[in-house]
């Protein structure tokens, strides 16, 4: 899932959705390298009482401390609710979406996509 991330652009930052849930409910549509993505191909933007509601997105000059400071999430709960940010903060990247509830969020449901052709 970790590629799916990096992959998914403008997605999240454009519907106000944490990068890392709008990957997570998608696993099972959205490939590693999401190649599997066409223009316009609806995605789950999230699933209901699991949904991120706060959210910061990341700009070239941001840091997580930046984040922490102007949301006053603490570290702990930005890495929980943020999986694919390492512990340093050095993988986040410009328009990625960060979770910044005060909360730890606990993603456990997946989208099943179903087909109706």
């Amino acid at each position: 899932m970790g590629h799916a991330i990096t992959h998914l652009g403008k997605v999240p930052s454009d519907s106000q959705v944490s990068t890392y849930q709008l990957a997570y409910v998608n696993q099972n549509r959205i490939d590693a390298d999401c190649a599997n993505l066409a223009l316009g191909e609806p995605l789950c933007l999230g699933i209901v009482g699991q949904d991120c509601g706060s959210v910061h997105v990341f700009y070239s000059n941001d840091s997580c401390t930046n984040v922490m400071d102007s949301t006053g999430v603490s570290l702990s709960t930005l890495l929980a609710n943020n999986p694919n940010v390492d512990a340093g903060c050095t993988n986040v990247y410009p328009d990625e979406v960060l979770c910044t509830a005060s909360t730890v969020f606990n993603y456990t449901t997946v989208y099943n996509y179903t087909s109706t052709a």
